[in-house]
């Protein structure tokens, strides 16, 4: 769901949930093996990737461990990408230098698996084929290949 920062009553909300668990009706026995894994392994998740352990989550509570190893798996795979992305850049910065206007350019936003980079524009399509390239990727293992969106703009709501 994509909330654009309209207000939802409580009752819309609970609407909206309840639609959620209709279409997804695996949604429950997925969190409670979530949580009985959490419980076998006395007490923390590890991401799927890294293997990063979660610590204590809320005593087991469902949206926790539910959540956990996705989320840090995301972040598993935002960190691999980010790699590659950063060696883009850093290519172009040795090729151009840090500064072109008087603006320093490069990475300058990354929040859960989006990167936001501020680039001089003649070569801003070819970051962005490049930034492609770095983040679309088969994981060993997996037999869904992790994806991407690129856009360019002149400013972040612009590319949302």
């Amino acid at each position: 769901l994509l909330f654009t920062g309209e207000k939802y009553s409580r009752k819309r909300l609970k609407q909206l949930i309840d639609l959620w668990h209709k279409k997804e009706p695996d949604w429950e026995p997925a969190w409670d093996r979530e949580k009985q894994l959490y419980f076998d392994n006395g007490g923390y998740l590890e991401s799927v990737l890294f293997r990063r352990r979660s610590g204590v989550l809320k005593d087991g509570g469902d949206s926790d461990t539910a959540n956990y190893r996705v989320i840090s798996t995301e972040t598993d795979i935002a960190r691999l990408a980010e790699i590659d992305i950063r060696a883009v850049l850093v290519r172009h910065i040795e090729r151009l230098g840090p500064v072109i206007n008087g603006q320093l350019w490069g990475l300058c936003l990354q929040v859960h698996d989006s990167y936001a980079a501020l680039v001089p524009t003649d070569i801003a399509q070819t970051v962005c084929d490049e930034f492609t390239e770095a983040m679309n990727r088969r994981i060993a293992g997996w037999e869904i290949p992790v994806t991407c969106e690129v856009a360019i703009g002149s400013y972040l709501k612009a590319v949302k």
